[in-house]
């Protein structure tokens, strides 16, 4: 399905806040599902089948204690950094790309400037999008790949051990690390909480 400027938007549900802090909390709502954009060549919406948990929800929501209301034009506030789906539609614009994952089973990681994956459907670009592969991996745990795998990402880059780059999609991973060592804190939780050189 390819949308255009004359689509008409429907509604979705969603978990979503008026306010910040712990006393407020999250309700289901009706709010209109998001359309790629026209000029955009690698936007995709994907109909989310599962939302990651992950503690920056809770920092995010909890951003101003008092009880401040979100601001109207994030109102209602939606989180959710990942998650799993399947590619609903494209822009009209897609790249090639970009329409090969048309009907995907996907993983995917959120934009934090938008609305997020605690919804129905949520736009992504392609590019923090990974299909999925057909040998078994069921979508609840796909789902919670995508921001472990940028915090050990992160994680590598911050010790000098990049695996990507402007200029290289890709590096040659078992050669990137050759020779160093890691320790990583906290690695059975996920990502892990800390990393760093080894002795």
């Amino acid at each position: 399905l390819y949308y255009n400027y004359w689509y008409i938007r429907m509604k979705m549900k969603v978990l979503g806040t008026s306010q910040f802090g712990r006393k407020h909390l999250s309700f289901f709502t009706d709010h209109p599902e998001p359309c790629p954009c026209p000029e955009s060549p690698t936007d995709v919406v994907i109909k989310v089948e599962y939302s990651d948990i992950n503690p920056v929800d809770h920092h995010k929501l909890n951003a101003k204690p008092d009880g401040t209301p979100t601001p109207e034009h994030r109102t209602p506030l939606i989180v959710g950094y990942g998650g799993s789906g399947v590619v609903e539609s494209v822009s009209s614009s897609a790249d090639e790309r970009t329409r090969a994952l048309l009907r995907k089973r996907v993983a995917f990681i959120a934009d934090p400037a938008k609305d997020g994956s605690y919804a129905s459907r949520v736009l992504c670009d392609r590019r923090v999008v990974a299909t999925i592969p057909d040998d078994g991996i069921p979508s609840h745990l796909a789902a919670c790949v995508p921001i472990a795998g940028c915090t050990a990402l992160e994680s590598l880059e911050k010790v000098g051990l990049p695996i990507a780059s402007a200029d290289n999609d890709a590096v040659d991973i078992a050669k990137a690390g050759e020779g160093k060592r890691l320790l990583v804190v906290g690695g059975a939780g996920g990502g892990g909480s800390g990393v760093g050189p080894a002795p």
